[in-house]
C-alpha cells in the first residue's frame, strides 16, 4: 500500500423507507481507491444498532462509485432496518433421492454434503431445509399421478418454496416422472410452470438437477413404474438442459457424474449409495461455485 495521502471527516445521511442513517467515517485514500472504514448507527425507533465494514469506492470520471467488499448487512423489508442476513437458506426439493434414501447417515446425503462444502469455503453459513419426499412427482397430468406420494411438486410450491424464502434453491425432479409416464411435452409445461410460480413471488438462485443414474433392472418390472428407458431419460434431460438454459438456471449434470458407474447405485438398483451421493454433492457444488450469482449472494450485491 502506498502512503496514506489525506485523511477527513465526512458525514453522509442516507434516506430508506422510514429511516435516517447517520454515518460518520474517516476516509483513507491511496491514489484512485478509497477505503472507507464505518462506523454505522441507525437512527430510527430501535436502539442503536452498530457493524462494522470496509466499503470500496472507486474514482471514475471525478465521480465516485460504491461498491461492497464483504457486507454484513441486508434491508430487512419488514422492521426497516439495516442487517446483515448471516445464515444463507437452501432448499432442496425433489423426490427421495433428494431426502437421502440407501445414504448410509443423513450427512451422507446429496443435499447435506453439498451445504457441508459451501460452508467450508464460504464465511457466511448455510443452512439446508430438505424437502424432498419419497415416491414425489412434478406433475398431475401423469398415469403415476394416484401412486405418487402427495402433494405432488406443482402442488407443495406454495408451502414448501415460496413461503420459505429460499435464498438457493435445488430442485431435482424428473426420474419419477419418466419413470412414472409423464408425457414429456407435460414435463416441459410443468417444469417451466413451476419456474414461473417461484420467480412470480421470489427469487432464489435455481439450481436444477437432471436425472439420476440408475441400474436397468429397475426400468422394467417395476408396477406403475416402468414407463420409462435410457431413451426416455436422455430426452427428459435435454428438456432440464433447455429450461435451464431458457430461463438463466444453474445446470448440473449429475446424471453424467453417476453414467455407467453401477458401483455407485445401492442393491434395489434405484437410489444411490454413499459414493453416488457424493458423487452427486460433488457435480452440483462444482456448477454452484462456477455460477457468478452464486459469488454475487456471498458478497452482499
Amino acid at each position: 500500500q502506498r502512503a496514506l495521502t489525506g485523511a477527513a471527516i465526512k458525514i453522509i445521511r442516507i434516506k430508506y423507507a422510514d429511516y435516517l442513517f447517520l454515518f460518520p467515517f474517516i476516509l483513507f485514500q491511496f491514489d484512485d481507491i478509497v477505503f472507507r472504514r464505518m462506523h454505522a448507527w441507525l437512527i430510527g425507533k430501535t436502539a442503536a444498532v452498530k457493524y462494522q465494514n470496509i466499503f470500496i469506492l472507486t474514482s471514475k470520471n471525478g465521480k465516485f462509485f460504491l461498491s461492497v467488499s464483504r457486507i454484513l448487512a441486508i434491508i430487512n423489508d419488514k422492521k426497516g432496518a439495516c442487517y446483515m442476513k448471516e445464515e444463507i437458506k437452501v432448499i432442496a426439493l425433489g423426490d427421495s433421492v433428494t431426502w437421502g434414501s440407501s445414504a448410509t447417515e443423513p450427512k451422507n446425503c446429496w443435499a447435506n454434503c453439498v451445504v457441508s462444502m459451501m460452508n467450508k469455503i464460504c464465511k457466511r453459513k448455510f443452512d439446508l431445509v430438505n424437502k424432498g419426499i419419497s415416491a414425489n412427482i412434478l406433475s398431475i397430468e401423469t398415469p403415476a399421478y394416484p401412486y405418487a406420494s402427495k402433494p405432488v411438486g406443482l402442488e407443495r410450491i406454495q408451502e414448501d418454496v415460496i413461503a420459505q424464502k429460499p435464498d438457493i434453491l435445488i430442485v431435482g425432479y424428473g426420474l419419477n416422472d419418466s419413470r412414472g409416464g409423464t408425457d414429456p411435452r407435460i414435463f416441459r409445461r410443468d417444469y417451466q410452470k413451476m419456474i414461473d410460480e417461484i420467480r412470480k413471488e421470489c427469487n432464489p438462485m435455481i439450481v436444477v438437477l437432471n436425472l439420476y443414474y440408475m441400474h436397468k433392472e429397475f426400468y422394467h418390472n417395476c408396477e406403475n413404474w416402468d414407463y420409462s428407458d435410457y431413451d426416455m431419460t436422455e430426452e427428459y434431460n435435454l428438456i432440464i438442459k433447455q429450461l435451464a438454459e431458457k430461463n438463466n438456471l444453474i445446470y448440473a449434470d449429475v446424471y453424467a457424474a453417476q453414467n455407467g458407474l453401477d458401483q455407485a447405485v445401492c442393491d434395489d438398483h434405484c437410489h444411490p449409495n454413499d459414493l453416488g451421493h457424493l458423487l452427486i454433492a460433488n457435480r452440483i457444488f462444482e456448477a454452484i461455485v462456477r455460477s457468478s450469482d452464486f459469488w454475487k449472494l456471498i458478497e452482499g450485491k
